[in-house]
């Protein structure tokens, strides 16, 4: 054990620490402002253990961290003091120094920043690295054996509840410091243990320090929003836990823009499609979509960070397809007709990504299209693989009359083509189909035919340009009856 048996009641006498959630967390009398250690205490703490408190609150500076530590921020414990789990909680400007004496942070002369953290594997859920404690020295998150009781493990994240399970320990404290982090069979405790938030990653709720002859620190909060929590505002947050954000490259697809939609609504569009993925099935906050030209490399629109419910000229909002990821996927539309918009022109073609943000603003790598197939443009399978392919130019504008407008069966109709095409594509050549007509079909630009029964009769109009782009229209014709000729006569 650290303390002697007369540190243990001192420490006992002094924090009178009740071990139940009710009182200590629930009850009238937790402190909202930062509580410490009285001054004497901790020299009498120091005088019972013979200085060893003070050689681990003050040495064994922990180095050996991973590199970039994904959890951060202070929890706090009235007897622990302000905990810090990063490294960069003590360096807002990472420049390796303390700027002045942060209160919480492990100090060194001069006040350089010792390198520490804790970590969540984001596959398995288990805690590891550092962190520390104002008061006690460093904690391990990430302790291998000598659990006192179930569950036998380190801290633990479980991905599907996001229940925080296990053990941490103060290095400093030995036997005496082991931190649970969850027990539902305690009263009081129930449910109170330290959670995760799966969709902003803010961790909530108490562990606790606590021996058999009821010595110990108690309490630590993890989050000043907490009910009886007070003060703050504070809180540990991680940056990505098994949530980790991707698109499903096999879902990329481009443009996807067919010639009966470029007959409608231009050529100089495209459709990209895309599909959010989350490692644990949680839906997406926003989205960037990046087009180049495949040719020169220059970027011809980035939308920027476009955020769920937002709408501008590069923005569509796609709370919808993101946040019910993946039953969804979102379909970005190339529209030279938004004002802002730099898109895309005619026969080229283009490299585009998209990149996608989780619920905890974490994002991922910027993806790139590479899936090149039948649904790029005129169908053109290049060699190139990552691009897309645009129209060399719009489709024939299609339209027709015919008079008369009121058509009797067996009646000449005489049909006008009005179609056009620009000039590098003309002329343009006409296909004719009348249902039920005399004659039913003709290449002529014009045409006529006549109808041998009433009712509705289909005609279709489909011309083609020089460069094979075809356009084609329908319209539904009703057909009359001729009524008898018939004169009054007086009866006689």
């Amino acid at each position: 054990m650290i303390f002697s048996r007369k540190g243990r009641q001192l420490l006992k006498a002094t924090q009178k620490i009740e071990d139940r959630f009710s009182d200590y967390i629930l009850g009238k009398k937790v402190k909202s402002e930062k509580i410490h250690w009285s001054i004497g205490l901790l020299f009498a703490v120091l005088i019972v253990t013979g200085g060893y408190f003070y050689s681990n609150f003050k040495g064994n500076i922990v180095n050996a961290d991973a590199a970039n530590p994904n959890v951060s921020g202070f929890a706090w414990g009235q007897n622990f003091g302000w905990i810090s789990f990063n490294s960069k909680d003590c360096d807002p400007d990472n420049d390796g120094a303390f700027n002045g004496l942060p209160t919480g942070c492990p100090l060194s002369s001069p006040p350089a920043v010792n390198s520490y953290g804790v970590s969540i594997d984001n596959t398995t859920g288990l805690f590891s690295g550092h962190a520390w404690s104002e008061n006690v020295g460093w904690i391990d998150f990430g302790p291998t054996s000598g659990f006192p009781s179930a569950p036998l493990q380190a801290a633990t994240y479980d991905l599907a509840s996001g229940d925080v399970t296990g053990w941490a320990k103060v290095l400093s404290l030995g036997d005496d410091g082991w931190i649970k982090m969850s027990d539902d069979s305690r009263i009081g405790w129930f449910g109170n243990g330290v959670k995760i938030s799966s969709s902003t990653y803010e961790f909530s709720g108490w562990a606790w320090n606590g021996n058999s002859d009821n010595s110990g620190l108690g309490w630590v909060s993890f989050n000043s929003s907490d009910s009886g929590a007070g003060g703050g505002p504070y809180k540990v947050v991680a940056s990505s836990l098994g949530s980790i954000p991707s698109v499903n490259a096999a879902s990329m697809a481009a443009p996807q823009w067919s010639s009966s939609t470029a007959v409608v609504s231009g050529a100089l569009m495209a459709k990209l499609t895309f599909s959010y993925n989350d490692s644990i099935g949680n839906g997406g906050k926003a989205y960037r979509i990046v087009i180049k030209d495949a040719l020169t490399n220059a970027t011809t629109t980035d939308t920027g960070k476009c955020e769920n419910g937002s709408s501008s000229n590069l923005c569509y909002d796609f709370s919808g397809c993101l946040q019910n990821a993946p039953s969804f996927t979102c379909s970005y539309i190339v529209d030279n007709n938004r004002l802002g918009f730099n898109g895309i022109d005619y026969n080229k073609s283009y490299h585009w990504y998209v990149q996608v943000w989780n619920q905890a603003d974490v994002s991922s790598a910027l993806i790139q299209y590479n899936n090149n197939s039948v649904a790029d443009t005129d169908h053109d399978i290049d060699s190139d693989s990552r691009t897309f392919t645009t129209y060399t130019h719009e489709f024939p504008v299609i339209s027709f009359t015919y008079s008369p407008t009121r058509v009797i069966v067996g009646q000449n109709i005489n049909f006008t083509n009005q179609s056009t095409t620009t000039a590098p594509y003309e002329p343009l050549v006409s296909a004719w189909t009348f249902a039920n007509g005399t004659p039913p079909t003709a290449t002529s630009t014009d045409a006529v035919s006549k109808f041998d029964s009433r009712g509705n009769n289909q005609v279709t109009l489909t011309v083609t340009d020089n460069n094979g782009y075809q356009s084609n229209t329908s319209t539904s014709i009703s057909v009359e009856t001729r009524l008898p000729n018939w004169q009054e006569v007086k009866p006689k």
